[in-house]
């Protein structure tokens, strides 16, 4: 036993953990990122589709996802400030993010049939719930600012879109 080395002998390598959010700021995040664009997604295109689709005519456009996705662009400096906790100088990259998702969605939503609908909402569903469940639990250092507001305006864009075909299918069923 003497001379022989023991586990303990030798250069001892420190390997750090890690960082994983907390389960609280997950939970923040989701809510922030995910929850609240969906519901404001989902009011703004049930409004559009209660006051302003028996408008529209025949061509049905602007739809309901049109309508939220343009009022979202007017809450640019607001949901940069509030949702996103940034400097209001930094909203021109928040509204970058949101013209990323919104241009070719809007694009799409001027289709007909089950194309724009398996894009526009199938496809828009999919990558949302996987952006929502990706960047939520990332490992980012739990602090306000660790999500790039481009970023934020992808995944706020995302939820928005989704809510809006959700609430405006809400709304003419219920209406």
């Amino acid at each position: 036993m003497d001379g022989e080395p023991s586990v303990d002998d030798g250069p001892t390598v420190a390997i750090a953990a890690p960082s994983i959010p907390h389960a609280a700021e997950v939970r923040r995040r989701t809510l922030v990122n995910a929850v609240l664009p969906l519901l404001i997604g989902a009011v703004l295109g049930a409004v559009w589709q209660l006051v302003v689709m028996p408008r529209v005519g025949d061509a049905q456009l602007p739809n309901p996802v049109h309508g939220a996705l343009m009022l979202w662009l007017l809450c640019v400096p607001l949901s940069t400030t509030m949702l996103v906790g940034r400097r209001l100088a930094e909203a021109w990259e928040y509204a970058l993010g949101l013209a990323i998702v919104a241009v070719p969605l809007a694009s799409i939503w001027l289709g007909r049939g089950a194309g724009a609908l398996f894009c526009g909402v199938y496809m828009l569903g999919i990558v949302w719930m996987a952006v929502s469940g990706a960047w939520a639990t990332s490992a980012w250092p739990n602090n306000a600012r660790a999500l790039a507001p481009f970023r934020s305006g992808i995944w706020h864009t995302l939820g928005v879109g989704f809510g809006a075909f959700l609430g405006s299918v809400l709304a003419y069923v219920w209406s």
